[in-house]
């Protein structure tokens, strides 16, 4: 049997997933298998050894320097008796950085994927993505999600700078950011990203947002009920008829996990799925529910070939040291890209989660059609996406779950709450629904993921009671 760790963060509600997901003294004895898919020795063994020097590394968990986390850097040394690496940071904010880390803090990013090469004239699926996950009794298990190239990330940005007078021409395309009103802070944060693709020409703007704590009802109203709400014109329902007014039982746990394991999850991800799907609706959620389909009706009206939508608290990922003008010519020349190879698609997530079930084709160096993932903080919606959308009753109804776990239903068509999956299934897309995301987590963080700050604290995850 093979123990997975991933440091994967995946925050929502104020929750970390980083606590959760793993409890290294269970993993003591056993095999042990990076994110990035290759084996190493068990946790205990790895703090031991340390790391080579020379050696990449992502660094994760740190509480009082959380700026650091998910940053890539380069091990410079090794003090065995101090328990502490020293590393220099490499790219993004720090680069240069030196800071002394504990081992146990150290990822080993690897060079997984720097050799592949990239097909431009079609899916590539040939590529090995990752090593198995083999049961207790031998059953093998979905492959670990691969972790993004960093080659294949700046491969990618100069092949998009080489083309883009070529290709961009006929693309219309926009960029809005959700963000409240009242939202000064995160704002003034966002300000960076709207000033550097407005100085490529793109239409980029603040989209105000759905104040949920506005609209008239409590909190106490989402757990069981079904309302109307009215807003800027549009009817929306709140049917959170499917969350269990009595709690949730032992026997209906149960039965999510059944299905968790039916569905191919990773075994790692049970904690993080079991608190999710307890944890009742809130006000902030939707709101953020009602801002998104907002955006999506725009999109409509335009007549937009896509449209990158944004949350105020999204950054290029610190890891790869890109500007937002870097990551619109990525997207962009993906976009081109799979255009012209006649793909279709409706979402593409330009930052997410990790994929906690397997994923699909690999169609780029970069590109692949995900797993189950969560968050909405920057992700493209091609016109056909918005057109299935709006035609469905997906843009229109706010369930007992927040948006992101509604489109990796309408994703995956599954999910470990039955009635959850019944929903989804009954409001969703009647055509279909395509969704492809940049690989392991993507191009972009939250702030959430690099400090811990009041303006990084999720306003949208907030129970009012709390």
């Amino acid at each position: 049997m093979l123990a997975v760790w991933s440091p994967a963060s995946r925050t929502r509600r104020g929750v970390s997933a980083d606590a959760s997901m793993c409890h290294m003294s269970c993993l003591e004895n056993l095999p042990f298998v990076w994110a990035d898919g290759s084996i190493a020795r068990p946790p205990s063994e790895a703090l031991r050894a340390g790391f080579d020097t020379g050696t990449l590394v992502e660094i994760f968990g740190l509480a009082r320097r959380a700026e650091l986390n998910h940053q890539v850097a380069r091990v410079l040394a090794e003090y065995a008796d101090a328990g502490r690496c020293e590393v220099r940071l490499s790219g993004g904010h720090f680069d240069g950085l030196v800071v002394k880390v504990k081992p146990e803090n150290l990822l080993n990013f690897g060079t997984h994927g720097e050799e592949d090469d990239q097909s431009s004239s079609g899916t590539v699926s040939a590529f090995p993505d990752a090593v198995p996950w083999h049961g207790a009794e031998g059953h093998q298990q979905p492959c670990l999600p691969e972790m993004l190239s960093l080659r294949w990330v700046r491969e990618t940005l100069r092949r998009a700078l080489s083309s883009q007078c070529a290709q961009r021409a006929e693309a219309k395309a926009a960029a809005r950011i959700v963000s409240l009103a009242s939202a000064v802070e995160r704002r003034e944060f966002m300000a960076s990203c709207i000033q550097g693709l407005r100085n490529l020409g793109v239409d980029c703007c603040f989209a105000d947002a759905v104040d949920g704590r506005q609209l008239g009802l409590t909190e106490a109203q989402l757990r069981g009920d079904v309302h109307s709400v009215s807003v800027n014109g549009t009817l929306f329902t709140i049917d959170t008829s499917a969350w269990p007014r009595g709690g949730w039982t032992a026997e209906m746990m149960s039965q999510a996990e059944q299905r968790f394991r039916r569905m191919r999850f990773f075994p790692h991800y049970w904690t993080a799925i079991c608190q999710n799907i307890q944890d009742p609706q809130t006000l902030g959620f939707v709101g953020g529910h009602m801002s998104h389909a907002s955006i999506w009706q725009e999109a409509h009206r335009l007549d937009l070939d896509w449209m990158f939508i944004l949350e105020d608290d999204a950054l290029p990922a610190p890891t790869l040291g890109l500007t937002w003008a870097d990551v619109w010519h990525i997207v962009a020349h993906e976009i081109d890209c799979l255009a012209e190879r006649g793909e279709q698609w409706d979402i593409l997530y330009v930052g997410r989660t990790l994929s906690m079930t397997p994923e699909g084709n690999r169609l780029s160096g970069i590109l692949c059609e995900p797993g189950y993932c969560l968050r909405t903080h920057s992700y493209c919606l091609s016109r056909r996406g918005c057109r299935r959308l709006l035609g469905s009753s997906i843009a229109t109804t706010i369930l007992h779950c927040p948006q992101d776990e509604v489109l990796a239903t309408v994703w995956v068509k599954d999910h470990v709450h039955t009635q959850t999956r019944e929903k989804v299934a009954a409001l969703g897309p009647a055509e279909g629904w395509r969704a492809l995301a940049i690989r392991w987590r993507g191009l972009t963080a939250q702030l959430i993921d690099v400090e811990r700050t009041a303006r990084a604290e999720s306003q949208a995850a907030t129970h009012l009671s709390s």
